[in-house]
């Protein structure tokens, strides 16, 4: 069995077991793959903990195809501005109204009369707040209780203000209503977990975002 792996740096390591014919013993190595990620785009990856949304730009300079690869979707633009280094420092700090982590995930449509689902191209992606630590007065009524973490959109956030904060993969998906006449249309039906980790190519997503395409494109 073999395995994708990407550690903060950003290192890519094809995990591969091998077996020694001459000792008649086996056991995995790792072969750093990081220079020709290109090759690997439809492997399954394992993230760990601590990358950040820069490793991911780090990864295309290690691996100049990708560039070339994923060049419809802006990829020269923002590396160019990701080079340009982070533009606010990021804090482990706990702050009520501060992004934990920017989360990758998947939303399901299912109508529920015809039972069919909508097809799904690519992932979301959001920042997941702290865990909170006391109820959270964002104003206008919002109050969000302690105990629960606030999902902020980025929509309007500057790549460079990104870049420092860890990037993770939710294998939780919600399924949402999606028949027009159903009282509960739009709403969560269930959450399901997905076994399968994402593609390399899955998780390069962020780089197809809008919400990280540098203002000067618009």
């Amino acid at each position: 069995m073999s395995e994708l792996i990407l550690k903060p740096g950003p290192v890519l390591l094809w995990r591969k077991w091998e077996y020694d014919e001459v000792t008649e013993e086996g056991g995995y190595v790792d072969l750093d793959i990081t220079t020709a990620a290109h090759e690997y785009l439809f492997e399954s990856i394992t993230i760990e903990k601590d990358v950040l949304l820069a490793d991911i730009f780090r990864l295309l300079d290690a691996a100049p195809i990708l560039i070339a690869i994923l060049r419809r979707d802006f990829s020269d633009e923002l590396l160019a501005e990701a080079r340009k280094g982070a533009s606010s420092s990021w804090s482990h700090d706990y702050a009520p109204d501060g992004i934990e982590f920017l989360e990758l995930y998947q939303t399901w449509q299912l109508n529920t009369a015809t039972r069919e689902y909508d097809p799904i191209h690519r992932l979301d992606f959001h920042g997941v707040g702290y865990l909170l630590r006391e109820d959270f007065d964002y104003g206008n009524g919002n109050i969000y209780p302690a105990g629960t973490r606030i999902h902020w959109s980025v929509s309007t956030t500057h790549l460079r203000e990104l870049l420092l904060i860890p990037i993770r993969y939710n294998q939780v998906v919600s399924i949402c209503e999606n028949d027009l006449s159903a009282k509960k249309y739009g709403h969560e039906l269930e959450k399901i977990q997905l076994i399968p980790l994402p593609k390399l190519s899955v998780f390069l997503y962020p780089l197809k975002c809008p919400s990280v395409i540098p203002r000067s494109r618009g």
